[in-house]
């Protein structure tokens, strides 16, 4: 488990990184200060990112930290490809579930509800 020191958010940018690092560096470079906070942390010296894209609504966090939390138990590390393959196993067998129910309510019988209302 890691802590998170810093976070990044972005909403409307299919690339966060073009509000996050390339807008922000500008401003910095023109006046060495300014609304630069983004910017500065994905230029600071941390051990590792977490990041996360919602390419359907365009919005994005990025998590920045340096230590590692000793108290924790719970988690446990895994490589890149390793959480893919658990991830996508993971939302198959819902998938499997919804096609499922989906068939079977698409071969019920269609009911129609007739009458006069008042």
């Amino acid at each position: 488990m890691y802590e998170a020191s810093a976070e990044n958010l972005a909403g409307g940018y299919s690339d966060p990184l073009d509000g996050w690092y390339t807008e922000e560096k500008a401003i910095y470079d023109a006046h060495g200060s300014g609304v630069t906070g983004h910017y500065t942390n994905c230029m600071d010296n941390y051990q590792y990112v977490g990041l996360v894209l919602d390419q359907s609504t365009g919005t994005s966090a990025a998590d920045f930290g340096r230590s590692k939390d000793e108290t924790s138990q719970s988690g446990t590390l895994v490589s890149v490809d390793e959480f893919e393959a658990a991830l996508n196993s993971y939302v198959a067998s819902y998938e499997s579930a919804l096609n499922a129910a989906k068939a079977t309510y698409d071969q019920a019988p269609s009911r129609q509800v007739t009458g006069r209302c008042c």
